[in-house]
């Protein structure tokens, strides 16, 4: 053994290609042993710690981890891992000009550095990769947010994604085989009945107790927003981005003197055209009006057909209504689901769903989907897009007498003529 000013307790073996060593005292508080490898094709040497004070049992750590370089270098694998933090700063620098980068950044940028914190890519194997979504779905970073099957399917696309960038960059010889663990089937929270009833009858005095005009004005447009997403089904992000364009009356084909509404969405990045969704009930159209009604009031004036409906006073958009809905839920008290999951705005598209398919008789499930823009199989799980015209009789099938009776209205004049 021998000593120097970066060794202590240094030994060589195999000509020095394999050694075992300490650190000074001072530079660490830990005693354990170092090894320090120079594998063929390797430009210089790779380190290792042997995680141990005794010394035989280092030398034998050592033996073993040499052997094991050398069959990786043999093997045409990068011996210097990198670590897969750095790799996913490179991947979200990568991938933030592409479509759904947000999904990307919570589900790498997020989720997946929380899973591989500190671990560098010896990491990567089937096994760890398979354990992800147990790991997920035990480890929500918010009380009762249980991801869904559909969301564990979505984050190892993503990941597989993340892998082949790895690849692509000789991080990574090849990416791991693995796939979703087999979940019960798993629904997102809806609201009941009964809860349906307490939040429809608290949302007014919600309202009503604001205690500043535009409060009262924010609760307003929320309140309307809710009515829209669980009479209609769209997503939160199709009816962040509606326009009053988007909006235009169809001859009904149940009563040829009534209008069915027509919502033009347009949420998914590759979806190639608008659906076209037909509002479940009549009263949806009251709830538009309400909006124009506030609108006019502010712009003294009709707003423009290309403005957004869901708006601030200044026609900026609402990015999220996630605050004020957190509000409404527990002034109401229906903040979770008889299993203890909490609810969320994406709650009112599924209650939507549901209480389709509730109905005496139930909506057809292949008319519902359509109208929702997702598959029969997958309406509880997953979402496709597609067009929906031709529906409009089982979509608005057992509205009541709500619409008989605004059915002696004037005809429609204008653009905004089926809201006046």
């Amino acid at each position: 053994m021998t000593d120097t000013k970066s060794y202590r307790d240094l030994e060589k073996f195999e000509s020095g290609r394999l050694c075992i060593f300490r650190l000074p005292l001072g530079k660490t508080k830990k005693q354990n042993y170092q090894g320090r490898f120079l594998i063929p094709g390797e430009t210089s040497y790779v380190h290792r710690s042997l995680k141990t004070e005794d010394r035989d049992k280092a030398y034998r750590a050592a033996y073993e981890i040499y052997d094991d370089l050398r069959l990786r270098a043999k093997a045409g694998e990068s011996l210097k891992s990198k670590k897969i933090s750095k790799a996913i700063d490179e991947y979200l620098d990568f991938s933030k000009n592409r479509s759904r980068f947000e999904s990307t950044e919570r589900t790498i940028g997020k989720y997946f550095r929380i899973y591989v914190q500190g671990k560098d890519f010896s990491f990567i194997n089937p096994i760890t990769m398979q354990g992800y979504e147990i790991w997920r779905s035990e480890n929500a970073l918010k009380p009762g947010n249980i991801p869904s099957n559909s969301t564990l399917n979505h984050d190892v696309k993503e990941i597989k994604k993340f892998l082949k960038f790895c690849v692509d960059a000789g991080y990574l010889k090849a990416s791991p085989d693995f796939k979703t663990p087999s979940f019960e089937s798993q629904t997102r929270p809806a609201f009941d009945r009964r809860d349906y009833k307490k939040l429809t009858s608290n949302a007014w005095r919600w309202i009503k107790e604001s205690k500043h005009p535009s409060t009262e004005r924010d609760r307003k447009m929320l309140w309307s927003y809710v009515l829209v997403l669980l009479n209609t089904g769209i997503r939160v992000g199709e009816a962040r981005s509606l326009r009053w364009m988007d909006l235009k009356a169809q001859k009904s084909q149940i009563n040829p003197d009534e209008t069915d509404l027509i919502l033009s969405v347009k949420g998914k990045t590759n979806q190639i055209k608008p659906r076209e969704v037909v509002a479940s009930n009549a009263d949806v159209k009251e709830w538009f009006r309400r909006i124009l009604e506030l609108r006019r009031d502010e712009l003294k004036t009709d707003p423009s057909p290309d403005s957004f409906i869901f708006c601030h006073p200044d026609g900026r958009p609402i990015g999220s209504f996630k605050k004020s809905f957190r509000s409404l839920i527990t002034r109401a008290e229906v903040e979770f689901d008889n299993w203890g999951n909490r609810h969320t705005l994406y709650s009112l598209r599924h209650t939507y769903a549901t209480m389709a398919l509730q109905r005496v008789p139930p909506v057809d499930a292949y008319v519902l989907a359509k109208n929702m823009g997702t598959s029969v199989e997958m309406i509880r799980l997953d979402y496709d897009h597609t067009t929906n015209l031709q529906n409009a009789a089982e979509l608005t099938r057992g509205r009541g007498n709500v619409a008989r009776r605004r059915s002696n209205k004037e005809p429609e004049r204008g653009f905004f003529g089926f809201l006046d």
